[in-house]
Order: structure tokens, then C-alpha cells, then sequence
């Protein structure tokens, strides 16, 4: 439910950021190489904006998905995998293990967030179905940033981080990333 509900608000909060991105992108105007005729537009300059567009919503988003998560994963964490008392395990927290964590969800999201919405937006561009760019964006996703999200996980949870353990989960984890795209892309 809490990663549900950081997902809702970090969406919500990207719809709200894109339309004010657009109107203050710097990159309206494309310089196009000397072999293109002074008439001809590049297909591809409306897809780097595009692009760019949605990364800076998602590095947007990332801060503040990285704030709730630094106070949320680790509590939720100890209460799923070691069933701990919601009391317990905001006992076992400290402020210095959360703002610690922080250092480790800003970097991270930062990595994933605007990578995500990079790859979907280009997709968008693409002559396929929205079906399709959900697969391909999820599958892309996972298989880039699964390393990152395992490291993150352990460090919540103060274990061990090694190369072994950074593709666990993989295929859970791929299913799950490509039914949100799907979705997402249904929806928006």
C-alpha cells in the first residue's frame, strides 16, 4: 500500500510538473545541421525535448518520492520482512538512519525516475501501441535499474550489499514494472 500510494503521489506530481516544464524549456528552438534544407524540420527535435521534458519531471518527482521513502521504506521494511510491530520498528529507526537513507534514495531516484520517463517518452514517439511501449519500457527499466533498487532495499535494511544479490527478485519485479507502464500508458 505505501508503495502504491508514493507511486499515485509521484505520478499526480508529474502531470502537474510536465505542463509546467513544457512552458519553461529553454530548448525551443533546434539548431538543425547544414545538410538539412532551411525549411525542412528534424523529426527527432520534438522527441528530445520530449525527452528532456519528462526527465526534469522526473528528477522533479525523484526528490520528492526520495523524502517520503527515507521516512517510510525503512519502518515498512522491518515491518514486512521482520515482522515487526509498526511501534517496534519506528523504534528501531533513528533520525540519523533515516537522514543517512535519505543519501541513499535521492541518488538512486535520481537515477530511475528520470530514466524511466526518458524511455517512455521516446516510446511515446514511436509508431507502436501503448501495450507495447509498456512492455519494452518495463523491460528496459528492470533490467537497468534492478541493481539499484536491490541496493537500495539492503542498505534500508542495513544488510549486506554484494554483485550476488543485486538481480534478485528479477522476474517478479519485471512483471510488476511492465503492468504499471502498461497501465500508466492506458491511462495517460
Amino acid at each position: 500500500q505505501a508503495i502504491l500510494v508514493q507511486a499515485v503521489l509521484a505520478h499526480a506530481i508529474l502531470v502537474g510538473t510536465q505542463e509546467r516544464l513544457q512552458s519553461a524549456v529553454v530548448f525551443r528552438s533546434v539548431r538543425l545541421p547544414r545538410v538539412m534544407s532551411e525549411g525542412a524540420a528534424s523529426p527527432f527535435a520534438g522527441i528530445g525535448v520530449t525527452v528532456l521534458n519528462a526527465m526534469g519531471a522526473g528528477a522533479y518527482a525523484s526528490v520528492i518520492q526520495a523524502a517520503l521513502a527515507a521516512l517510510g521504506e525503512p519502518i515498512v521494511n522491518r515491518v514486512l520482512v521482520k515482522r515487526m510491530k509498526v511501534m517496534e520498528a519506528m523504534d528501531d529507526v533513528s533520525l540519523a538512519m533515516l537522514l543517512d537513507f535519505f543519501k541513499t534514495t535521492l541518488p538512486t531516484n535520481f537515477l530511475k525516475f528520470p530514466f524511466f520517463e526518458a524511455i517512455n517518452a521516446f516510446c511515446a514517439a514511436l509508431p507502436i501501441s501503448p501495450s507495447t511501449r509498456g512492455i519494452f519500457t518495463g523491460f528496459v527499466f528492470t533490467t537497468a535499474t534492478l541493481p539499484v533498487t536491490n541496493y537500495r532495499y539492503r542498505k534500508s535494511m542495513q544488510l549486506e550489499v554484494n554483485w550476488g544479490n543485486m538481480y534478485e527478485a528479477y522476474f517478479p519485479t519485471l512483471i510488476r514494472d511492465i503492468v504499471y507502464s502498461i497501465c500508466r500508458n492506458y491511462c495517460t
